[in-house]
């Protein structure tokens, strides 16, 4: 399982720009607290917004949000630690690792993943029952979970005058894509800790 993603503000990998400036500062972790807590506001803002309008192919299919990001990773973001020489930013939720660096996905137990094939089945399992008439079919593209329903894609358990849809696909694995999207450029980041050295600096201007 892919474990929890942490983003460090270090002072040995910091810009030029800033390195100049924390040369300036003693003690550092006053400094460091903030600058941790300045990357937790702007991830969780980015994560929020990303999920607000991220051209995602759920979204594209118009399929109702799950708020992944938005809400499921946002919430999982936090300021978790600040030392002399850096801090820690940690996303506690390990599907992030899943869509930052890519990777595939199987089945915890023997079985298949059950990969949504309509709206009606996305965000759901079926375990949950929330679609009646549900039974295998194996064809040779592969095996499917299917139900009885009428045009408009209601279930119903009777063939009668009935449509054949198709709701999950089986498989044994699936392979997500790397998400190049899913941090905000480092640009961002490195501006931002320059801003908020600024502020935390101007007081002991002379």
């Amino acid at each position: 399982m892919p474990q929890p993603i942490t983003v460090r503000v270090a002072k040995d990998t910091a810009t030029p720009a800033l390195k100049a400036m924390l040369r300036r500062v003693s003690p550092m972790q006053p400094l460091m607290m903030r600058l941790g807590k300045r990357v937790e506001i702007l991830l969780r803002k980015y994560f929020a917004d990303y999920g607000r309008t991220g051209n995602f192919k759920t979204r594209r299919r118009g399929w109702p949000t799950q708020h992944f990001w938005d809400r499921r990773i946002r919430n999982a973001t936090a300021f978790t630690g600040a030392t002399e020489h850096e801090a820690t930013i940690t996303i506690a939720d390990p599907a992030f690792m899943t869509h930052f660096r890519g990777g595939t996905i199987r089945p915890k137990e023997k079985g298949a993943l059950a990969i949504p094939l309509q709206a009606a089945a996305y965000g759901k399992q079926p375990s949950d029952k929330s679609i009646p008439g549900l039974f295998l079919l194996r064809t040779r593209k592969g095996a499917y979970l299917v139900a009885y329903g009428d045009l408009f894609g209601k279930s119903r358990k009777g063939v009668n005058r009935a449509t054949l849809h198709f709701y999950w696909k089986l498989m044994k694995s699936v392979t997500v894509p790397k998400d190049p999207k899913a941090l905000p450029p480092d640009t961002d980041i490195e501006a931002a800790l320059l801003k908020e050295t600024e502020y935390y600096l101007r007081p002991c201007a002379t």
